[in-house]
């Protein structure tokens, strides 16, 4: 897991795999094939305000 600040006062949660640990905020891993929330081709990050939360997902 890592913790990345996307903007000033905000901390997100986000599980990454190994392969995709050197980009944490790219949301190419999703693209490839498509998620709960995108479609293949569309970028996305899963994100979480929680630890706990990011790891239960």
């Amino acid at each position: 897991m890592k913790v990345t600040r996307v903007g000033p006062d905000e901390i997100f949660h986000r599980y990454l795999t190994p392969k995709w640990a050197f980009l944490p905020t790219s949301g190419a891993g999703a693209a490839m094939d498509g998620g709960r929330f995108n479609l293949p081709g569309i970028e996305a990050l899963y994100v979480s305000r929680s630890g706990q939360s990011c790891r239960r997902r």
